[in-house]
Order: structure tokens, then sequence, then C-alpha cells
């Protein structure tokens, strides 16, 4: 699992996050305090490593974070298998829609990129009437 979210610098984020700091890898999990705007960010880094059941635990406390979540959406990749990816975003409804739409909108630009000269002047006369 890596990733990082930034939240408001309330009671309750910081409760979350000093409970998932007291449970888990404190070596994997770093806040970063930005006193001068409220801000706190947590980021994991290098993985954490532990059972399914587990990676379900720290989802569910990650994921209390949302409502505290500020800019854009926090997005964690987490290895869930030998090939497996998922991705859990936190934030608000709008945030995550906002944040799934720019990673879509990248990954079909590179795969656009990808595409010869011809088959990009093929693709937009086909796709949008160019």
């Amino acid at each position: 699992m890596s990733g990082s979210v930034k939240v408001r610098n309330v009671k309750k984020s910081q409760a979350i996050i000093k409970s998932l700091i007291e449970e888990y890898d404190d070596d994997e999990l770093q806040v970063t305090s930005e006193s001068k705007d409220g801000i706190t960010t947590l980021e994991v880094s290098g993985g954490i490593l532990c059972s399914y059941s587990t990676v379900r635990e720290i989802e569910n406390k990650l994921l209390e974070l949302s409502p505290y979540a500020v800019g854009e959406a926090g997005r964690f990749d987490m290895k869930t298998g030998e090939d497996d990816k998922d991705i859990l975003w936190i934030g608000t409804e709008e945030q995550i829609h906002k944040a799934t739409r720019k990673k879509l909108i990248t990954e079909l630009t590179e795969l656009y990129n990808q595409l010869t000269p011809e088959e990009q002047k093929e693709f937009l006369e086909d796709k949008f009437k160019i």
C-alpha cells in the first residue's frame, strides 16, 4: 500500500491518524503537519505488508478520513495479489469523481499517444467526425 491524503487538521482527523500510527508500522506511515494552513498530510510509502483482513481494517480507518479530505481526493494504491491492484480513494463523492475522471483521461491520453500519427487521425475521424 502506498499513497497520501491531505486532511483538515481537526481533533477527529488527528485521532484517526494517531490510531493508524499506533496500530500499524509507523515507519511506513508518515505525517506532515502544515500548520500554516491547518492541513495534515498522511503518507504511506514503501508499502505495508499485511494480511487481507488487516488491509480491510486499514482501508476502513483511512475511509474515516474522507469527510476531512481537502484538495484532490487522496489516493492509496494497494497491491492485493500477484498482479492485482486496487485504488482506494479518500474524499468526498465529488472529489473522488473528479479524481477518477482525471485518472481515466490521463490513461486514455497515454494510450492515444502510443498510436501512430495515421492511427491518431483515423481515431479522431472515426470517433469525432473530424
